[in-house]
């Protein structure tokens, strides 16, 4: 159990907290798939060490969740319905759980509690749900279980029916098509695990499909599309992802080849169209056929279909990833090679899986290829901060094939990707004890030793305090060039530094020529002729 150091400091009664436990179960019952998935995604943020900075004020709550962006929560623990999150989610969200979750551990067991919630009898719906879903009993078959023509009829009578009573410039109509539309198709959804799985991946790539029509009518600002498109699009792929991954741990039925067979051409269609949101869309059509549709002869027929349309790009993505399943890597990389450099990223995903699986063998060709391309691509674009996330991504993906099999590439690749690749090269170096190469790297992107943390200088000097001598030299002159009192003083108490690291090496005889060469060079600075003098590194 995490460790809550501030509920030390702040006293937060057990009683509190389990009142408002019990509000959320009444609130959140664990019965129905969205309340479960909301208290999913809270568990698992919470687990993952995503909430931090929290304080406790005798009634709220307050703390940060690291999430794709960081985002600011608080909860009320008088009044449940008072809390707030900067996300824009309109409800209470996951967000507020994972925080939750983070407070309720220092007072007793997250899991007893997860217990108590899966086995609560209580089912009641909230009033969102209530208002906006036909509970399935009433329904009368609104569709053929086993028609995907039948399925995407009824989506669409559904969305149809749901335009009709919104306002189409609102925008806040895309979080309404995930919170709304795509819940109660989830509610409506055949009672069959597998085939219901089945049919809210195709829900949720239709509403996906609706969303992109939608945006290029709303005229939205970039900070409008961050806000009230991307991340309920991320929360329908999340959605869509997890039941891809459920379908792949089970054996469909033969009775679903010829829907799977049926699926094709319209997941074909809407994922891999150039439009919004296409590497995510790609990532699902990754997904599907590396599970659901993973069959030799399906690959084949796919293949030719793509091959007969090659002029949308999603289409040459699609070719490299079936070449990959076939194993035909070299095939898989001339597609990727035909297109420009940002799609470069799309091999990391197959790096991955590869990782995963340990074929070590096969990965070997994509990082080579990958790790041979990628400065191409981060010159293409434009901000440091989308730099710095695309290096962290691959050094991260490559590590464990390097770390076993190929170091050097591993170093390499970190210092080609400089200043990018900073904090995992420095921090490869300080655990590699290579500190002469430590130093330059730190002189080389114009980090002063004063910025160094105390206990890594301590460290250095208990093994090679030699390397820090060029961090001195550099900081001395550094400290010179601003030819103030205060500096000068500064780089005295360097010189001493220097000093005594000279005396422990043995090498007097090298800081006599340094001291005598700068006390020279700097003659005409009498202030620091004066600071030299008082802390007796030179004579009168």
């Amino acid at each position: 159990m995490e460790v809550n150091n501030f509920m030390l400091q702040h006293e937060i009664s057990k009683e509190l907290l389990a009142s408002f436990a019990e509000d959320l179960k009444k609130r959140f019952p664990y019965s129905t798939e969205q309340n479960r998935n909301l208290i999913k995604r809270g568990l698992l943020l919470y687990r993952q060490g995503s909430v931090y900075n929290v304080s406790y004020d005798e009634q709220f709550i307050q703390g940060k969740v690291q999430d794709v962006v960081p985002v600011t929560v608080s909860i009320n623990v008088n009044k449940p319905d008072e809390g707030s999150c900067s996300c824009p989610a309109d409800d209470f969200c996951r967000h507020q759980m994972a925080l939750f979750f983070y407070v309720y551990a220092s007072v007793s067991r997250v899991g007893s509690l997860l217990d108590e919630w899966k086995t609560a009898i209580e089912e009641p719906v909230s009033k969102v749900l209530q208002q906006s879903f036909v509970k399935a009993k009433d329904l009368q078959n609104p569709y053929e279980d086993m028609s995907l023509t039948s399925w995407y009829a009824f989506f669409s009578r559904e969305y149809d029916q749901f335009i009709e009573q919104s306002n189409d410039q609102d925008r806040y109509l895309i979080s309404l098509i995930y919170q709304r539309l795509f819940q109660s198709f989830n509610v409506k959804s055949p009672k069959q695990s597998e085939l219901k799985k089945l049919f809210t991946i195709h829900a949720g790539i239709f509403c996906i499909d609706k969303i992109q029509e939608l945006v290029s009518t709303l005229q939205l600002k970039q900070y409008q599309f961050d806000s009230y498109v991307t991340p309920f699009v991320h929360n329908l792929i999340d959605q869509v992802v997890d039941d891809i991954f459920y379908l792949k741990q089970v054996s469909l039925p033969f009775s679903y080849d010829s829907l799977l067979e049926e699926s094709m051409d319209k997941i074909r269609t809407i994922l891999l169209r150039d439009s919004w949101f296409q590497f995510e869309r790609v990532s699902v059509y990754r997904g599907l056929w590396s599970s659901i549709f993973f069959q030799k002869k399906w690959i084949e027929k796919e293949r030719t279909r793509l091959l007969e349309n090659q002029e949308a790009i999603g289409h040459t993505i699609a070719l490299a990833h079936l070449s990959f399943l076939l194993k035909h890597d070299e095939e898989a990389i001339q597609y990727v090679n035909s297109l420009e450099p940002p799609y470069l990223v799309y091999s990391f995903w197959w790096i991955n899986v590869l990782s995963n699986a340990k074929d070590w063998k096969r990965a070997k060709v994509w990082i080579e290829y990958s790790a041979g391309n990628i400065q191409h691509y981060l010159s293409s674009m434009d901000s440091y901060q989308g730099r710095r996330h695309l290096t962290r991504v691959f050094l991260r993906d490559i590590y464990e094939y390097c770390h076993n099999h190929d170091q050097h590439l591993y170093f390499q690749v970190m210092k080609n990707l400089l200043p990018f690749s900073y904090v995992e090269f420095n921090t490869y170096l300080l655990e590699s004890k290579d500190y002469r190469t430590w130093a330059d790297l730190q002189m080389a992107l114009g980090y002063d030793i004063s910025e160094c943390e105390r206990q890594t200088i301590k460290d250095i000097e208990e093994h090679d305090r030699g390397a820090l001598l060029p961090l001195y030299h550099e900081a001395v002159l550094k400290a010179l060039d601003q030819k103030n009192r205060a500096s000068y003083k500064q780089a005295v108490k360097y010189l001493r530094k220097l000093r005594t690291i000279y005396r422990r090496l043995n090498q007097l005889e090298k800081w006599d020529i340094y001291i005598d060469t700068l006390a020279t060079t700097y003659k005409r600075l009498r202030a620091f002729q004066e600071e030299l003098t008082k802390a007796k590194l030179i004579s009168d």
